[in-house]
């Protein structure tokens, strides 16, 4: 694009790119977020790592098109904000650009909460982990106490070795 600001009707063709392309990375995102969760769900340790790696990609992809989002906007003279890009897409007085804009708005949000839950449910094996490995260890859970750094610490003698029962 010029120095100059786009007209309107080069403005909401711009928009309707960038928002578009948005939209498409964030329904593959919430795909992914969606599988990943699954796998955490079930503890699919083998295909968690490829799922990450697959999300980061399309994070990049993200950050890249909200970057173009951003030119666009400060190109405008307006702040590379969310108020921003809503006075860019009242600007443009196009029905089918606020739709895009409401619709991508919600894409988000929903990637927010499935990451969210995703976090939940990696805590939670996180946890099931650890109560694990005090069993395997022979540390009784219920004396386990917390050092000064918030670590879990047992005290000596508790619990029986699981190979010597």
């Amino acid at each position: 694009m010029s120095a100059l600001a786009p007209a309107d009707g080069e403005l909401r063709l711009a928009l309707r790119a960038v928002l578009g392309r948005a939209l498409e990375t964030v329904a593959q995102l919430a795909e992914h977020l969606e599988v990943t969760g699954t796998a955490l769900a079930r503890g699919d340790s083998a295909h968690l790592e490829t799922y990450l790696g697959h999300e980061m990609a399309l994070l990049e992809q993200l950050n890249d098109t909200f970057g173009e989002q951003h030119a666009l906007l400060l190109q405008q003279g307006l702040t590379a904000d969310r108020q921003g890009l809503e006075a860019a897409v009242a600007r443009c007085h196009d029905a089918e650009l606020e739709s895009l804009w409401r619709t991508l708005r919600q894409a988000l949000e929903d990637c927010r909460e499935r990451n969210r839950g995703n976090a939940r449910l990696a805590k939670q094996s996180s946890l099931n982990a650890r109560s694990a490995l005090r069993v395997l260890r022979g540390e009784d859970a219920e004396t386990a106490a917390y050092g000064p750094r918030g670590d879990v610490q047992t005290s000596a003698g508790g619990g029986h070795s699981i190979g010597r029962a």
